[in-house]
This record gives structure tokens, sequence and C-alpha cells, in this order.
């Protein structure tokens, strides 16, 4: 009896061996960008209910790596993984169940800001990260600095943009809400811009 327990304990530790192997070569694969082979080792780990294999697999369908793009598919796969615990799963759904903001665009009304002169020709470059209070009516509300470009020239000029912008607002039951956002805006000389889209 002993013996035959001895032999079931192997085969089970043998087992968890090769499905580790399985798990670490499956996101080797993804890291890697081979998503055929990364597909074939994490799907079934992922259906027998393997948490990381289940949040690289939801990636796989959200992304439309290695698979035809499917938010359907990936919103389960996300849901399975962070009901077992999986963190990144978790915080992707706590932001899709979040209000959203949007920023109006960068038309008439949300003019992009312009490069100080000075700091164009001190050859100054940076990423200004703004924290924008957007309000229900699509004003901005309080706005500050998030990331600085580490120039305060920079950083002044992209406040003083944004706080003129109009955002469509966030809503929770259909109604306008206040909420948080933030801004990124890019001041580089390569290429002429100073903005970046979110």
């Amino acid at each position: 009896m002993k013996k035959l327990l001895l032999i079931l304990v192997s085969l089970f530790l043998t087992f968890e061996i090769a499905l580790a192997d399985q798990l670490e070569d499956g996101l080797a694969a993804y890291r890697d960008g081979d998503y055929a082979i990364a597909l074939k080792l994490l799907r079934p780990l992922a259906k027998q209910g393997n948490a990381r294999a289940q949040y690289h697999l939801s990636i796989m369908y959200d992304q439309g790596q290695g698979v035809t793009q499917d938010h359907k598919e990936a919103l389960k796969w996300y849901q399975l993984a962070g009901k077992q615990g999986n963190k990144e799963a978790q915080v992707y759904l706590k932001q899709e169940t979040e209000p959203q903001v949007q920023v109006g665009g960068y038309g008439p009304t949300n003019k992009a800001p312009s490069y100080p002169l000075l700091a164009r020709r001190m050859g100054l470059q940076g990423k200004v990260v703004l924290n924008v209070e957007v309000l229900a009516n699509g004003s901005c509300g309080q706005i500050n600095v998030a990331q600085s470009s580490g120039h305060a020239a920079l950083d002044n000029n992209a406040l003083s943009a944004v706080s003129t912008w109009h955002f469509v607002p966030a809503t929770k039951d259909g109604k306008a809400i206040n909420k948080w956002h933030q801004v990124p805006i890019i001041f580089s000389l390569k290429d002429n811009s100073n903005h970046e889209p979110q």
C-alpha cells in the first residue's frame, strides 16, 4: 500500500512539474511574440483553471494576438482569472467598470499647447502628465502636474492650454459626473509633436 501511495505521489509531482514547465514555456513564447505557440500551450492550461494562463489568454483575445480579436471572449477569461485572485485581471476588471472620461479632441476648442519658443531654442523636451478634474459639464475643474517634464516652462504651458479644454464627461447610470483624468502632453523637437491624445 505504501508503495502504491509513493507511486501516486510521484506521478502527481511529475504531472505538476510538466504543467509548470508548459506554463513557463507558454509565457516565454508570449513574451517572444510567438503567439501561435503561446496559444497552443496556454489555452489548455487556461481551460484547466490556471489563472496566469487565463490572464494571458485574455490579453491575446483583447489585443488580437494569435487569435481573432474578440473582446467578449477576452472578458470571459479576465473574469475567470480575476475570480481566482489574479491581481492583473482584477485591476483590468475594475477599470472596465469605472466611468471613463474621453478627451474631446484637438479641434478649434481644444488647441494643442504651443511649444514655448525659448524652450525650443534651448532644446528642452519632455512629457508632462496632468491630473485634470473633468466636470460634469465637460469643462476643466482643478488641474495639477502629476508628472513633470523637468522644465517649468513646458509644465506651465501644458497647464495653461489644458485648463481651457472641454471634455466628454464620464457618465454613471446615464448621468454625467465629475471625474479625475490624466492627460499626457509631449513636447518633442524630433517630431515637432507636443501632445498625445488619449
